[in-house]
């Protein structure tokens, strides 16, 4: 009686709900395969969100509903074969309404619900808008832009780090290509310590108090100046900054001559040569005056001051550069933007390579030449060297491809013979046993040792294929990997009793074939080395290391790191002092009487590891059992 009152309360708070809800259950054929889900409840937000009245849909199944889509049908078995529920959000234009649809497995169906999530997409594009309209306002403006955050230490402020900035801070005060959010004060002022920017900004973070100040920045003989003002709020800073270069140097004008005498030095190796603008009643410069230079010049030029006194630009160089030289220092006077590059140029003592400089020096410039003349004849050999040694790897790797191709088809040549002595050995036995008695043995040494033949030229043909096959690039999964291998060591595994502990592995990029005959190879070993009367129990474990914590022979410095992969078995292990044999080809440390094969297993194992990019190595100690461990990149 009380479940009968309840349940029209139940079905009326089913109907009440905010959250639409329809429930599915499975329909199955005679042999329990899952063919399609009736629709069986549903409440009215349910109905309104799928467009159907409780008429047109229960009763019905998916496929009825949705004829020409096997998604929803493939969605919902999903979620009831795997047991995982499904979340997907989805906008309905005809309603301009959002809706979130989750699927959960019920018992023998699925539960679909829907809730309206409009409001809180709403909330997000207000959020979103809100930060474009941020980012407009800080891209708009004519100065540079950057707010810090504070990063205490010991509960002292001791740096900055980047939150946002606009592009003029980036591109043009920064002069960076590369993203600067997140990275220290000292990623965009590379001078931060030294011009006393940081303690700037840790006093404003301590006083909490506005403040404006000017800074320089730069390096290499070569500084722009900002006004810089700065806002504190709680533990940000909102610095922005005005490039008041242009001013700066108006004010240093006056002391001229003074930062003239300091950056020409006689002790400099380079030639530096000071040229005013002479200009015309328009102010357009119409050529440079010589005003000094330095004893370097003195020396290439072979030119006194005195010779030189009255000289312009156009008369200081060869014809066939003033006019270039003419251009780039008027550029740099009207821009004050500095030119640096490369020319060839004759002092009288033959051509030579100069590293040019020109940097603007109130209303004139000063140029800088570097003789590079030794460096680029260096160059010039280093590239000729590496030509050469270009084209002798290019050699070495067509003599290595040639060597693989012989390998490969001398290989495969010599298991028609084989076959043949297989085949005839076959005849024999089948049809003159009886003739050749007790030689009969001779023949089935024959065959037998015919078939190791053939197993050692199959190890050679995978082991020259290793070679030569290159795709490891494909995304490959590790169980789906060990499940095929252990599908073909089945009858091993069913006649040794052996048993495998296989945790999830994970996905890897690298080649399904080799990493098949990696773990088979493995496996294989594990059974056939087994203790006398003990089943093999083969166990899989898998993590993620550091590049430090993997062997030395791969790259330290990689940041991904790798999988380890160990496989251990409890078999009849071997002696430690062999552990470099184990992976030469043909090394063996048992007879071929006691243990089958070739020699070669774990040299094809070490080869696909290191093709893949990773490593192999093991530990073990006699009756102790065995542990590989393999070391596949993230």
């Amino acid at each position: 009686m009380a479940s009968t009152r309840l349940k029209p309360l139940i079905e009326r708070a089913f109907d009440a709900s905010v959250n639409g809800v329809i429930v599915l259950e499975a329909i199955r054929n005679e042999q329990g395969q899952l063919r399609d889900f009736r629709f069986g409840v549903a409440n009215e937000v349910g109905l309104r969100a799928v467009g159907h009245t409780r008429d047109s849909l229960l009763g019905q199944t998916v496929r009825d509903i949705y004829p020409a889509s096997s998604g929803l049908f493939d969605q919902y078995r999903q979620v009831l074969e795997t047991g995982e529920r499904q979340t997907v959000e989805t906008y309905y234009p005809d309603q301009n309404s959002w809706r979130a649809i989750t699927v959960v497995p019920i018992e023998e169906g699925v539960m679909v619900t829907y809730l309206d999530i409009t409001a809180r997409k709403k909330a997000d594009e207000a959020v979103s808008q809100q930060a474009q309209l941020l980012n407009d306002i800080m891209e708009s403006g004519p100065m540079g832009l950057v707010v810090l955050k504070a990063e205490p230490s010991a509960a002292r402020v001791q740096d900055f780090s980047v939150v946002r900035m606009n592009s003029l801070f980036r591109d043009e005060i920064c002069q960076s290509k590369t993203d600067l959010i997140g990275k220290p004060l000292a990623a965009a002022f590379h001078n931060a310590r030294e011009s006393g920017l940081l303690s700037r900004c840790i006093l404003g973070v301590k006083l909490g108090e506005a403040q404006e100040f000017e800074m320089p920045s730069g390096t290499n003989g070569h500084r722009n100046w900002y006004r810089v003002a700065m806002a504190p709020q709680n533990d940000q800073l909102i610095l922005a900054l005005t490039d008041v270069t242009a001013t700066r140097t108006a004010q240093l004008a006056y002391h001229s001559q003074a930062q003239l005498l300091g950056s020409v030095l006689d002790g400099s190796q380079n030639a530096i040569v000071a040229f005013d603008a002479i200009r015309n009643v328009d102010g357009q410069i119409t050529n440079f005056r010589f005003v000094l230079q330095n004893e370097a010049n003195r020396r290439w030029m072979k030119r006194t001051d005195k010779q030189l006194a009255g000289c312009t630009l156009l008369d200081f160089f060869t014809a066939n550069h003033a006019g270039e030289l003419m251009s780039r220092c008027r550029q740099v006077v009207d821009t004050d933007t500095p030119y640096r590059g490369d020319i060839t140029y004759d002092y009288g003592a033959g051509p030579g390579f100069y590293n040019l400089s020109i940097v603007r020096r109130g209303d004139g410039v000063v140029l800088t030449m570097q003789d590079k003349t030794s460096e680029k004849l260096a160059e010039d050999n280093l590239l000729a060297n590496q030509q050469q040694l270009e084209a002798a790897n290019q050699e070495l790797r067509r003599s290595n491809d040639n060597l693989q191709s012989f390998t490969y088809i001398a290989s495969h040549d010599l298991q028609e013979p084989l076959r043949k002595i297989q085949s005839f050995g076959d005849i024999l036995k089948n049809q003159r046993a009886i003739e050749l008695g007790p030689d009969v043995e001779l023949l089935e040494r024959m065959q037998s040792a015919a078939r190791r033949m053939s197993m050692l030229i199959q190890d050679l043909l995978t082991y020259s294929r290793l070679s030569t096959h290159k795709e490891i690039t494909n995304s490959v999964a590790l169980n789906a990997v060990v499940t095929d291998v252990l599908l073909n060591l089945e009858l091993a595994v069913t006649e040794s009793g052996a048993t495998f502990d296989v945790p999830e592995l994970p996905v890897v990029r690298g080649d399904a074939s080799q990493l098949r005959q990696l773990f088979q190879n493995l496996f294989s070993n594990a059974i056939k080395f087994r203790k006398a009367g003990v089943a093999p129990h083969i166990q899989v474990r898998t993590r993620q290391v550091t590049a430090a914590d993997a062997p030395t022979l791969l790259d330290p410095t990689r940041t991904q790191g790798y999988y380890r992969i160990d496989i251990i078995d409890n078999g009849i292990g071997f002696d430690p002092r062999y552990i470099d044999r184990i992976f030469q080809v043909f090394q063996r440390l048992h007879s071929k009487a006691k243990y089958a094969g070739t020699g070669i297993g774990l040299a094809i194992c070490e080869k696909v590891v290191n093709t893949h990019g990773g490593a192999i190595t093991a530990a073990s100690k006699l009756a102790e059992g065995a542990t590989f461990t393999v070391y596949l990149p993230l």
